[in-house]
């Protein structure tokens, strides 16, 4: 694959850390959109002592933020004329509801919300690319969830982060196809939009907002039996975002880089679309 110019969200650690890593050693321009500044400066100048590469670039991104999702995705539309890839990779999860400086439940906003609208906002850079490519970092949990679109913000229901969670990556999921319907549609066939599911990572996703017990049991007792190390779950990322193999397919959901059944839910074409259109109206785009 030739040099091409990626982003990629939430960077600075686990699987978004590998992955820029990896895609920077390939030669790219690798675009690193992070909500910390101090761990960004320091991982560029990691990334552009990697093969001497300077094409590092950095801007803030906090996804929990409207305004901030705007201003970064305006301020790189001004300074590049080429986008090639968008790798929605940065998450959290939360133990208990918190809500976001929109006033939105917080998983919902940072898994789901504020990547539909910087996608949204950088599709027409990305539709000029000549094989631009979106990937919509899931997880294998959305196929045992469900997705209430009249509590969306998790208001009406005891709050459950396991739950909420998987619903907001149900939400990647049907953003996906949606989204591909869309560009297949309108007649561009050369942006594909893909899902993928990483596996169970050993990252800092979840290392705040739970009690002591909660953060005790996930990060000393279970985490290292029952996870994947970042190196292993960034692969599938990187192999969608950039293989040449991936060239040309669109619309799939992707497991150890092979493309995967989703859940039935996630094909539910009403649903996309309710989705679709709360999306738009809630982020005012």
């Amino acid at each position: 694959m030739e040099s091409k110019t990626i982003i990629i969200t939430g960077p600075t650690s686990g699987i978004g850390k590998v992955t820029a890593q990896e895609i920077a050693k390939m030669g790219h321009n690798v675009i690193l959109a992070c909500r910390n500044e101090e761990k960004g400066k320091k991982l560029k100048e990691e990334l552009q002592s990697v093969k001497d590469n300077s094409n590092i670039g950095l801007y803030l991104l906090d996804l929990g933020s409207l305004t901030s999702i705007k201003a970064m995705a305006k301020n790189f539309l001004s300074e590049h004329s080429e986008l090639d890839v968008l790798i929605n990779n940065a998450g959290t999860f939360q133990y208990k509801r918190r809500l976001s400086v929109d006033g939105f439940e917080l998983t919902f906003a940072v898994n789901y919300l504020g990547p539909f609208l910087l996608t949204n906002l950088l599709l027409p850079i990305l539709k000029q690319s000549p094989s631009g490519r979106i990937v919509n970092v899931a997880s294998g949990l959305h196929k045992t969830a469900t997705l209430d679109l009249s509590d969306l913000q998790t208001e009406k229901r005891k709050y459950q982060g396991m739950s909420v969670y998987g619903s907001s990556k149900l939400a990647n999921v049907l953003f996906t196809y949606t989204l591909h319907d869309h560009l297949r549609e309108e007649g561009n066939t050369t942006l594909s939009v893909n899902a993928v599911h990483p596996g169970f990572i050993r990252t800092n996703l979840n290392r705040e907002g739970g009690s002591f017990f909660h953060r005790y049991i996930f990060h000393y007792l279970l985490r290292p039996f029952i996870t994947k190390s970042p190196e292993v779950g960034a692969q599938t990322s990187i192999y969608v975002a950039t293989s040449p193999e991936v060239e040309g397919i669109s619309g799939k959901y992707f497991a150890k880089s092979q493309i995967t059944p989703s859940s039935e839910l996630s094909h539910d074409k009403t649903l996309q679309k309710k989705l679709w259109n709360i999306s738009y109206e809630l982020t005012n785009i």
